[in-house]
């Protein structure tokens, strides 16, 4: 047992926290406000027992635009901000320069203007390295001028870290290209992955760019874990034992961390990575580097600064989450007016509702998720995956959707309703229908909408 501090998934405050193994490595929390709260941090207690090291990688990340020339489907970022001026940037350094080396991040930095200005006043502070799509790389001129502000190093490792997008469409791969052709070499690539089998996919690729980049990470996507199914989350450990069985592997002769693993797989030199998130993460474990400067002025982790990030934008917008016990009275009260508007003469017992849905949300195949307009509960979609016994498909049964009036017009029932859609998509789920009476088919025809999975009742 470890005792630590974590953050509450729904107010995002520090809370204590106690890590403990069972079958798997999990962590149990306790909010003042919201209640109880147990994930799984790791699938596999023996590699949570052996990586127990102090550090990941040196580094201090700074995001020099919020903007994006590719819209990827892990991203958080909205592709619509503003870049950050130079001198602003150039203080963050300064004031952290005992932090370098310094890592661009963003957005895409290669979409700021100033890039070449930028990379050029902070060699004078330290270290820089460029993290990008490499979409912009693919203009030699361009290249080379950035290379020349300081990302050309006298070992013959350019500072550049490339991330794989299949949104790039090629772009990553026309790059490396390009260095085979030069005989340029970068120093890492990344490579994120929602399914263990992709790993096949991206050894192939490393195989092929080995000599022009110094070292690889393949990025378990944490998208799913955060649907709460941690069936489908990629952990560090499962990579590990992967790799394992495809043979001619061993670990790296450094300390291990439970997040970020270092390998050596048929002679490639690969970080394994599986971060943290709201509903896991031990904030003691990962109190060290590589730190990023988090919207509420403080310097963290930056897997702890992404998380605060997160907090800090559900207070200030639209927001969905998979909902938890403590949200079921609200809900009810959204319930309540569902039923009414759709019926002025029920008599909704809200207490009852309430009541189902604490037993409801305990099953893994059953989902209800809520849509928050600057922190407040307005929408809600529940419903149930199932198997079709005739044709072993799998489909989601919806069972409420309701946005209050007022809140119609905006996003927020769109981006409820995709996230619907995406979490069956995560699941394998092949289409997904609505369940409702007769009567109530009748009120969403009315509506404008196609009634399926009608349930015909019959008094006996």
């Amino acid at each position: 047992m470890k005792i630590t501090e974590s953050l509450c998934p729904v107010c995002y405050s520090k809370i204590p926290a106690v890590v403990h193994i069972e079958k798997n490595v999990m962590i149990t929390k306790q909010c003042p406000i919201h209640g109880m709260f147990e994930s799984i941090v790791e699938r596999d207690p023996q590699w949570f027992k052996s990586a127990q090291g102090q550090g990941i990688y040196d580094g201090y990340l700074i995001d020099v635009t919020s903007k994006c020339n590719i819209k990827c489907k892990y991203c958080y970022h909205d592709n619509n901000g503003s870049e950050r001026s130079v001198d602003d940037i150039i203080q963050e350094a300064g004031a952290n320069k005992h932090l370098a080396p310094f890592i661009l991040t963003g957005g895409e930095p290669t979409t700021h203007k100033d890039l070449p200005e930028i990379i050029r006043r902070l060699s004078k502070l330290g270290e820089v390295n460029l993290l990008t799509n490499g979409i912009k790389l693919c203009d030699e001129t361009y290249l080379n001028e950035l290379l020349d502000a300081g990302l050309r190093t006298p070992h013959g490792v350019d500072e550049i870290s490339l991330s794989f997008h299949m949104e790039s469409h090629g772009k990553d791969i026309e790059f490396l290209e390009y260095c085979k052709r030069t005989g340029r070499k970068i120093w890492t690539c990344f490579y994120v992955i929602d399914n263990l089998c992709q790993i096949h996919k991206a050894i192939e690729l490393f195989q092929l760019y080995k000599d022009q980049v110094c070292n690889f990470r393949i990025k378990a996507a944490s998208n799913l874990w955060n649907e709460g199914n941690a069936d489908n989350k990629i952990f560090t450990s499962d990579m590990i034992k992967y790799l394992f069985a495809l043979g001619n592997t061993k670990f790296q002769e450094v300390e291990q961390k439970v997040s970020y693993a270092q390998v050596w797989h048929q002679g490639l030199d690969i970080k394994l990575i599986s971060w943290y998130d709201i509903q896991n993460i031990d904030l003691w474990d990962i109190n060290c580097a590589p730190y990023y400067k988090s919207q509420d002025g403080n310097l963290y982790n930056f897997a702890t600064a992404a998380i605060v990030n997160e907090g800090i934008e559900r207070q200030r917008g639209i927001h969905v989450r998979r909902a938890f016990p403590c949200d079921i009275p609200v809900c009810g009260d959204l319930w309540r007016q569902m039923t009414l508007e759709e019926n002025p003469n029920a008599n909704p017992n809200q207490e009852m509702w309430c009541a189902k849905m604490y037993d409801f949300i305990k099953h893994d195949n059953n989902h209800l998720y809520i849509g928050e307009m600057n922190g407040k509960i307005v929408a809600f979609v529940s419903g149930f995956w199932d198997l079709d016994p005739l044709t072993g498909e799998k489909f989601i049964v919806g069972t409420h959707f309701y946005v209050q009036p007022e809140f119609r017009n905006s996003a927020i029932g769109k981006k409820l309703h995709n996230k619907y859609l995406n979490v069956g998509r995560n699941l394998g789920v092949s289409r997904v229908v609505r369940q409702v009476t007769m009567e109530h088919s009748q009120y969403l025809i009315s509506k404008g909408q196609k009634a399926t999975a009608v349930i015909v009742e019959e008094r006996i």
